[in-house]
This record gives structure tokens, C-alpha cells and sequence, in this order.
């Protein structure tokens, strides 16, 4: 990749620390991994922020390919702490087909993620994102498959906090397709396990 900027702070007491800022022009699939290996571990004991237990990021790229899909126009700016992850920026003109500007908070474990957010978001119909992002929080082939039939689409979302019940509330604007959107949704067990089961 051609990198524009770089700049990183690596602390190995305890608790483990992290600060990258790293701009790039092209950020191709080597760069990517190298990348991903330093962010939050979410897989190796499933909790958020295994490999440094606080730290910051931003990133950008005018290109990138990141898990097999094409982007550019990336942006991401985080910090976490705790086992909660907090993204104040996660954008993109165009990855995989869709561009987005959101605005997330996450906790718990892969197995049971706690997501809450807001932001807009645009999916063309066959967009490469949409089945690979799915296909990630592991939604049904039937489900999927039922999900399709919304696109295009453009939206305005917000998702709150979970309640200590573990239900959530899902708000949604905009356009699904040709029909018009407005809805208000309260999700019992939170929308990733909506989705899932």
C-alpha cells in the first residue's frame, strides 16, 4: 500500500495500551491483515479487546480491500477500554456497493455481541457487502434470502442500547426498495440475536 501517514504508540504494561493513525492512498490485503492483527481480538478468547486492552484508532484509505471486498472513501475512529468498543466514525463512499456513515457502540463476546448505534445507509440491490455481512453475525440462508428482497436501500437508523433485559429499540427512515420507511421496532434479546435465531 502507499502510505500517506503513519504514527503509532505501543504501551506493554499492564493494561496493554495501543495508538495508531495511519492514512493510506492504496491499502491492499497484506496491509489490511497486518492492521486487523493489532485492533480488538474478538475471536482468539471472544472478548473485546484481548490483544490490548485500551487504546485508540484512526484510520483512513482512498482504496482498500478489506475481508475480499473493495472500498474507498474509508474512514474508522474508535477508542476502547474495558471490553467496550466505541466508534465515533466507521464511513465509506463505496465498500462492497454500499456507502455509509455510522456511529457504533459494542460490548460482550463474538458469541453474543451488544451493538448500538446510528448513522445512514445505502445498499444497492446485489451488493456484495450485504451477503458477506450477514453471512458474518451468521444470519439464516432463508432469512438472508428474504433480507434481499428490501434492496435498494437508503436509511436513516438508530439502534439503542440494549435495556437490562437484553431487548432493544430499532428505529429506521427512508426507502426499502420502492416503498417508503418508518418504523419503530423493540427487538426482545437484541437485534444481532434477532437476526441469528
Amino acid at each position: 500500500g502507499i502510505n500517506q501517514a503513519f504514527d503509532s504508540e505501543i504501551g506493554m504494561r499492564v493494561p496493554r495500551l495501543l495508538k495508531l493513525d495511519a492514512h493510506f492512498t492504496t491499502l491492499g490485503p497484506d496491509e489490511s491483515a497486518a492492521i486487523a492483527a493489532l485492533l480488538p481480538d474478538v475471536g482468539a478468547d471472544g472478548r473485546l479487546g484481548a490483544t490490548f486492552q485500551k487504546g485508540e484508532f484512526s484510520l483512513s484509505a482512498s482504496k482498500a480491500v478489506l475481508f475480499g471486498l473493495e472500498g474507498t472513501g474509508l474512514v474508522a475512529n474508535a477508542v476502547w477500554e474495558g471490553g467496550v468498543l466505541e466508534v465515533s466514525r466507521f464511513a465509506a463512499e463505496d465498500f462492497g456497493g454500499a456507502k455509509f456513515d455510522l456511529k457504533l457502540t459494542a460490548f460482550g463476546t463474538l458469541m453474543k455481541p451488544e451493538l448500538s448505534g446510528s448513522g445512514t445507509l445505502r445498499v444497492p440491490d446485489g451488493a456484495p457487502v450485504f451477503e458477506a455481512a450477514l453471512d458474518a453475525i451468521k444470519v439464516p440462508q432463508n432469512i438472508q434470502d428474504y433480507l434481499a428482497l428490501s434492496l435498494p436501500a437508503n436509511l436513516t437508523l438508530q439502534l439503542d442500547a440494549p435495556t437490562a433485559e437484553g431487548g432493544q429499540t430499532l428505529t429506521a427512515t427512508g426507502k426499502l426498495g420502492t416503498a417508503a420507511l418508518d418504523m419503530k421496532a423493540n427487538v426482545n434479546g437484541g437485534v444481532v440475536n434477532a437476526l441469528a435465531n
